[in-house]
């Protein structure tokens, strides 16, 4: 494996610097060198530009340090290509499900709370809760229902005989961080359980949580373009890394071997010999 990474090194290196005599046969590059007036790339030009820099315009470095980067670039876009395919899917089955959803009636997003223990040194303590519109004190047992947006929070105040012991919030779309997306087309309704634990009280609450059309859809456009900007990074790096080879002078053949885009130049053959008869120069 790492002999032949170290001969894909050498092939490679060998064709950008023999493109490099080809352009420039010094043996050090000018300011100006061929493959910056190949390129209208502004991210391959800076880059390219740096490496002049940071070689000193000496070829055989400049060589090295391209064939390095290029390697990596192509290594990572292995990868890419995995994950290409998976977020192609992903991207399918989401418009899928905006499909399915689009089936679905109208409605509002309803959540119920309820509580499952609350304690404070092992006594018993309520909560007061303003879900909505609805604020309602709860004991263990007792439940709040309340029209909601899963954008919003709850508010939860515990107390023990009157005395507040504390305060905290619950968003109301973290309910939802233990449920795949695309369920979010079909189930009728999600549960979950929220839980704190302070140094002086804990409580846990069992939630379910009716979504709505609009929530629903929601979702799945936030997740569909997270997708589609994922899939354009993915496009981005495999450009750049084909325009910075375009711009060395370098491609792949049908055999996976890097190779110049360049014919060789080929001396060109001597000139015959005129003879003159000795008439003709009178």
């Amino acid at each position: 494996m790492e002999e032949t990474k170290n001969q894909e090194y050498a092939k490679l290196c060998k064709v950008i610097l023999s493109n490099c005599s080809l352009k420039h046969p010094m043996g050090r590059l000018p300011e100006n060198p061929w493959f910056l007036n190949i390129t209208k790339n502004e991210k391959v030009s800076s880059l390219l530009l740096q490496l002049l820099f940071d070689t000193n315009r000496k070829s055989k470095r400049f060589a090295e340090k391209a064939t390095a980067i290029i390697i990596a670039e192509r290594n990572e876009l292995e990868n890419i290509q995995i994950s290409r395919a998976s977020l192609l899917q992903e991207n399918i089955d989401i418009r899928v499900s905006l499909n399915k959803i689009k089936q679905l009636p109208e409605g509002e997003t309803i959540i119920k709370l309820k509580v499952n223990t609350a304690q404070c040194r092992g006594e018993p303590i309520s909560l007061s809760i303003w879900l909505g519109d609805e604020v309602r004190n709860l004991d263990v047992g007792d439940e709040i229902e309340s029209q909601i947006s899963i954008k919003n929070t709850a508010e939860i105040k515990a107390y023990k005989d009157g005395e507040l012991l504390g305060v905290c919030e619950l968003f109301l779309g973290s309910l939802l961080e233990d449920t795949h997306y695309l369920r979010v087309a079909g189930a009728d309704e999600f549960k979950n359980n929220f839980s704190r634990d302070f140094n002086e009280y804990s409580f846990e609450l069992e939630a379910v949580l009716k979504l709505s059309k609009q929530d629903r859809e929601e979702i799945l456009v936030q997740h569909l373009i997270q997708s589609e900007e994922q899939l354009n990074e993915k496009q981005e790096t495999e450009d750049f890394v084909d325009e910075l080879m375009r711009a060395l002078g370098v491609k792949v053949n049908e055999d996976g071997e890097y190779e110049t885009v360049y014919k060789p130049v080929r001396a060109a053959p001597p000139k015959e010999r005129e003879d003159y008869c000795t008439c003709c120069l009178l």
